[in-house]
């Protein structure tokens, strides 16, 4: 009697051992079958959402560079009229920045050279006509995060600037564009 007693004893561990076994088994299969679902769900959302990096640039306080009224004043070639301008980082992170023309029109943009500085650093130079979006890059200086930035800008008619000059003009507006250094080390906007 007592081999009996030790049989249905072992039965009932390994019973009780099978039960465990496969409830853990089914334990860890729900747990993959969860996890794997939420990784699913968390990429179809991520796909969906539109991230802003709240980049914002204040420049010059909206103020035209070239006062509209007075314009530039030139007499002949070779001459330059200075103007200054400021850009200041209200972003929430550290940027590149560009400064290029737009809207650039009027036979004097090609004849017309143009120098920013900052401070007594020429960031960029070359005549107007050219200094479109598409041609130019970013500075090779970084706008921390509320930086403040004094540029002066220095517009020249060219010296072999002949007499069909004489009586044209040229508008344009000076953009800035920015751009996050923040994963992103080829400066790409």
């Amino acid at each position: 009697m007592q081999e009996s007693v030790q049989d249905n004893g072992s039965k009932r561990m390994s019973l009780v051992s099978v039960i465990l076994y496969v409830f853990t088994i089914l334990l860890l299969v729900a747990c993959l079958i969860i996890s794997s679902l939420s990784l699913a769900y968390s990429n179809v959302l991520t796909d969906s959402v539109l991230y802003s990096t709240g980049l914002k640039l204040n420049f010059n306080d909206g103020k035209p560079v070239v006062d509209e009224n007075v314009g530039l004043d030139f007499s002949a070639p070779g001459e330059t009229t200075v103007s200054t301008f400021f850009l200041e980082n209200q972003s929430d992170e550290d940027v590149y920045y560009r400064l290029y023309f737009t809207d650039v029109r009027g036979e004097l943009a090609a004849v017309m050279e143009v120098e920013i500085y900052l401070g007594d650093r020429l960031l960029y130079s070359g005549r107007m006509s050219e200094m479109e979006r598409e041609n130019t890059v970013a500075a090779d200086d970084i706008l921390k995060l509320r930086d403040h930035r004094d540029f002066t800008i220095f517009f020249n008619i060219a010296d072999d600037a002949g007499n069909e000059y004489q009586g044209t003009s040229v508008t344009f507006r000076l953009a800035a564009e920015v751009t996050q250094v923040r994963d992103n080390p080829d400066k790409q906007f």
